[in-house]
């Protein structure tokens, strides 16, 4: 399944000018979010089928092509490949072994047990096929740690056994893992990551379609609302605008064509999109491509690799369209030395921090080697930085010194 969500955080609640507009907006919001609590509970006493347990497929779905971010096509294929990644994910990947970890060459014997499955197209080049390596394994990993999250939820924090819901893990692997959910050292990045979530205060409610499932659905809504002669009340919310809140709206439109959101946040920013775009039509607000309505509402940065509203995986480049191709390029950028400085003190601090928190004995006496603020000109920040943390193919290594 491929995420069509934000980043972590998609901003935190804006300050909107008028005090009414503002009131109205949290009571419109709140009763929404009332009248959806209210038919979730509903739908929660209906009967359920039991899920049984995924079965690998038995025929073979072939793909046409690939899209732009290396997932098959059409969507019969797609759902082949997102079937086939969950199955790898759980029965094929150590649950003790992260799948960023793996060689190369495992990862091409995963894609072969992929293509068992799914035939892609003979003609595909070299970098098309690496582009379709590098998706599947992003993929794999997505449902690997999906599963990895069950997994300590109903059984390691209850305190069962997993293997009549799961034959195919090893007893032995189950230890290993127990041991390292256990760990203190796996309870303090675990709450460091909740305190991270906690800052994602308007998720998506597409579920498991993405941006690429749901804008099929939104494009029919809209076309038998056009059909109807009515009024189609998206038409407010410019650009990705739309799909952004569309992504995070109540599950039906009310009678009155009003359009309800799931959380009162979501509400405000609606609300400030609509001024922001009436000042865009002025001209008062002349922002683009990664600084436009959706960012100034948001009142956080986009960051790279993905784009809010269309894609969580296509980076700029791709992702706010033809329009603005040209006007991406990519810069080297140089960071001064206080930057490089700054970057390595973090490092060390965190090293040393998860040193402690895992136990590791640091002898007394022992420190990090700091750098010279004070330089000669032959003396530069960045031979102090080689010094300090010098780079062997990608991995920084800090030195300890014993004081004397």
């Amino acid at each position: 399944m491929q995420s069509g969500s934000s980043k972590s955080s998609t901003g935190d609640s804006e300050p909107v000018n008028n005090a009414t507009d503002t009131q109205g907006a949290n009571l419109n919001s709140a009763a929404a979010s009332q009248a959806y609590s209210s038919q979730i509970a509903g739908s929660s006493t209906r009967a359920r089928k039991s899920i049984t347990q995924t079965k690998w497929p038995e025929d073979k779905v072939t793909a046409t092509g690939l899209d732009e971010q290396g997932w098959p096509t059409p969507d019969a294929a797609r759902e082949r490949f997102v079937l086939v990644c969950g199955l790898i994910a759980r029965e094929r990947v150590s649950i003790n072994v992260k799948v960023e970890d793996l060689t190369p060459e495992t990862r091409r014997d995963l894609f072969t047990i992929l293509e068992e499955k799914l035939e892609y197209p003979a003609n595909l080049s070299t970098a098309a096929r690496d582009k379709a390596i590098k998706s599947a394994m992003k993929e794999i990993a997505l449902l690997q740690r999906q599963f990895k999250a069950h997994l300590r939820a109903d059984f390691v924090r209850q305190d069962e056994l997993p293997f009549e819901k799961h034959p195919f893990l090893k007893p032995e692997d189950w230890e290993q893992f127990v041991e390292t959910i256990r760990s203190p050292l796996f309870e303090h990045v675990s709450q460091e990551m909740k305190e991270k979530r906690a800052k994602h205060n308007k998720p998506h409610k597409m579920g498991k379609k993405d941006y690429y499932g749901k804008r099929k659905e939104w494009e029919l809504e809209d076309e038998k609302l056009a059909a109807e002669g009515k009024e189609n009340p998206w038409e407010q919310y410019p650009g990705r605008c739309r799909l952004y809140l569309r992504a995070r709206s109540g599950p039906t439109t009310s009678a009155s064509e009003d359009i309800t959101f799931t959380s009162p946040l979501v509400a405000d920013v609606a609300d400030k999109v609509k001024r922001i775009a009436a000042q865009a039509g002025d001209g008062s607000f002349t922002g683009v491509r990664e600084n436009d309505v959706l960012t100034e509402a948001l009142e956080n940065p986009e960051h790279r690799g993905r784009v809010r509203g269309v894609s969580s995986s296509l980076g700029w480049g791709k992702g706010f369209g033809p329009e603005c191709a040209e006007m991406y390029r990519k810069k080297k950028k140089r960071r001064s030395d206080a930057d490089k400085e700054e970057i390595v003190g973090e490092a060390i601090n965190r090293v040393m921090e998860l040193l402690r928190v895992a136990g590791v004995p640091i002898p007394d006496g022992l420190y990090l080697t700091q750098s010279v603020h004070n330089r000669s000109s032959d003396n530069t920040a960045e031979t102090q930085l080689r010094r300090m943390c010098p780079l062997t193919r990608g991995k920084m290594m800090v030195h300890l010194s014993r004081t004397q």
